[in-house]
């Protein structure tokens, strides 16, 4: 493939050769001048950017269900609140579970550095929820 730039800064790419451009004869013109003059380049289209992870709901549960840190931190909350943040979680729910929290942590707000740990709990898990601004 090759990209090739008018004078008017129009740039095009080429797959093939400037006679099966499909465009207007005028166009085609302006193209091989172009070329002619040596304003072309080899181009490589870029590689797409890879799709992010899908979120790991399940490790995400499993890996706050052990740290110390959370469990402590849950403690401090009524019961039927830390159900609501459970059932969020469990309904893989990230706008209900990042509302819940944010409630719970203005009432109860955790230690700094277990909300940074939950942080990046969540980013290696992929789960748009933000604990720490950290």
């Amino acid at each position: 493939m090759i990209k090739i730039t008018l004078p008017s800064g129009v740039e095009h790419l080429l797959d093939g050769t400037i006679e099966a451009y499909t465009s207007s004869p005028n166009t085609r013109a302006a193209l091989q001048a172009a070329y002619d003059a040596g304003h072309w380049e080899d181009f490589t289209s870029p590689e797409p950017e890879p799709e992010p992870a899908p979120p790991n709901w399940s490790d995400f549960r499993l890996t706050l269900m052990v740290d110390t840190g959370f469990r402590d931190w849950a403690a401090t909350l009524p019961a039927d609140w830390r159900e609501d943040l459970k059932l969020a979680a469990i309904a893989t729910n990230a706008t209900a579970l990042q509302g819940i929290y944010d409630h719970l942590a203005t009432y109860s707000p955790p230690a700094p550095a277990a909300a940074a740990e939950w942080q990046a709990i969540a980013a290696a898990n992929n789960i748009p929820v933000v604990f720490s601004d950290d």
